[in-house]
């Protein structure tokens, strides 16, 4: 059953009729208890059904889908359906899992948030130091293992594909990525390729997902701002009031089909 929505929430506030999944992408130390910045918690004070999943770390792409399909399962075994928010690395992840015969039938709702379908330069440099810790999931993530995987994807007729990319407007203002974002610019600028990026992912790597949906949106901050990180420009709005917006407008989609 839908929460019920706490006291005081705006009436046009529509709930989905299911829950909300959250899948992660690649984890690090600083991401390791609290990847998504509280954005769930906050659509679940809003009256949002949230499942947070915890997928490994680190590793090859098989060992994600394994325990994200289990954590479906047990979501499925009381929904019908669910919704699904997937950033980064977990978005690959998504399109496999999207193809399961298993799942068919089971997703209302896809959403890419910062997708790397294009693969990012990143994972080609970390294999070229030989880290074995990450190797696996560095070659997940170069160009021609997602290029592979978005090739095998298949769009169902019955989930809404919808995509956030992260598309920051100035310097990005998270620490963490500022020197990322300074040495991804100029590798692309080196390569003669379209420099925009988000401090991981290229610009136009995560625009190949708007071939694969039919929602697009941007969010004006990096990485890790599109899931809640800050500092924030004043005048922008927070990736928490974002994932409440898009949250409402699945509300609205539920209440459309069910008719």
């Amino acid at each position: 059953m839908r929460q019920k929505p706490p006291q005081g929430l705006r009436p046009n506030c529509l709930l989905t009729r299911y829950p909300i999944c959250f899948v992660h992408g690649l984890k690090n130390i600083f991401a390791a208890f609290d990847y998504w910045n509280r954005v769930p918690e906050y659509l679940s004070s809003h009256g949002y059904e949230v499942h947070v999943f915890k997928g490994p770390w680190r590793g090859p792409h098989e060992k994600r889908l394994k325990s994200f399909s289990s954590q479906f399962r047990e979501v499925l075994e009381r929904h019908p359906k669910v919704h699904v928010i997937a950033h980064s690395l977990g978005a690959l992840d998504m399109l496999d899992l999207l193809g399961m015969e298993e799942f068919i039938g089971r997703f209302a709702s896809v959403t890419f948030v910062s997708p790397p379908f294009g693969g990012s330069p990143f994972a080609h440099l970390g294999l070229l130091f030989g880290e074995k810790l990450f190797q696996s999931t560095n070659e997940t993530l170069t160009v021609e293992s997602a290029t592979n995987i978005v090739k095998r994807f298949t769009a169902p007729k019955d989930v809404l594909v919808g995509t956030i990319i992260s598309r920051p407007r100035q310097y990005p203002l998270s620490h963490s990525l500022r020197t990322h974002h300074r040495i991804l610019t100029s590798y692309l600028r080196g390569k003669n390729l379209n420099s925009e990026n988000d401090g991981l992912v290229p610009l136009d790597s995560q625009r190949i997902a708007k071939s694969l949906g039919r929602v697009f949106f941007e969010f004006p901050g990096d990485h890790v701002q599109v899931i809640g990180r800050g500092p924030w420009p004043k005048s922008a709005k927070t990736a928490h009031g974002m994932f409440l917006d898009h949250a409402i407008f699945l509300a609205e989609y539920d209440f459309q089909t069910a008719q």
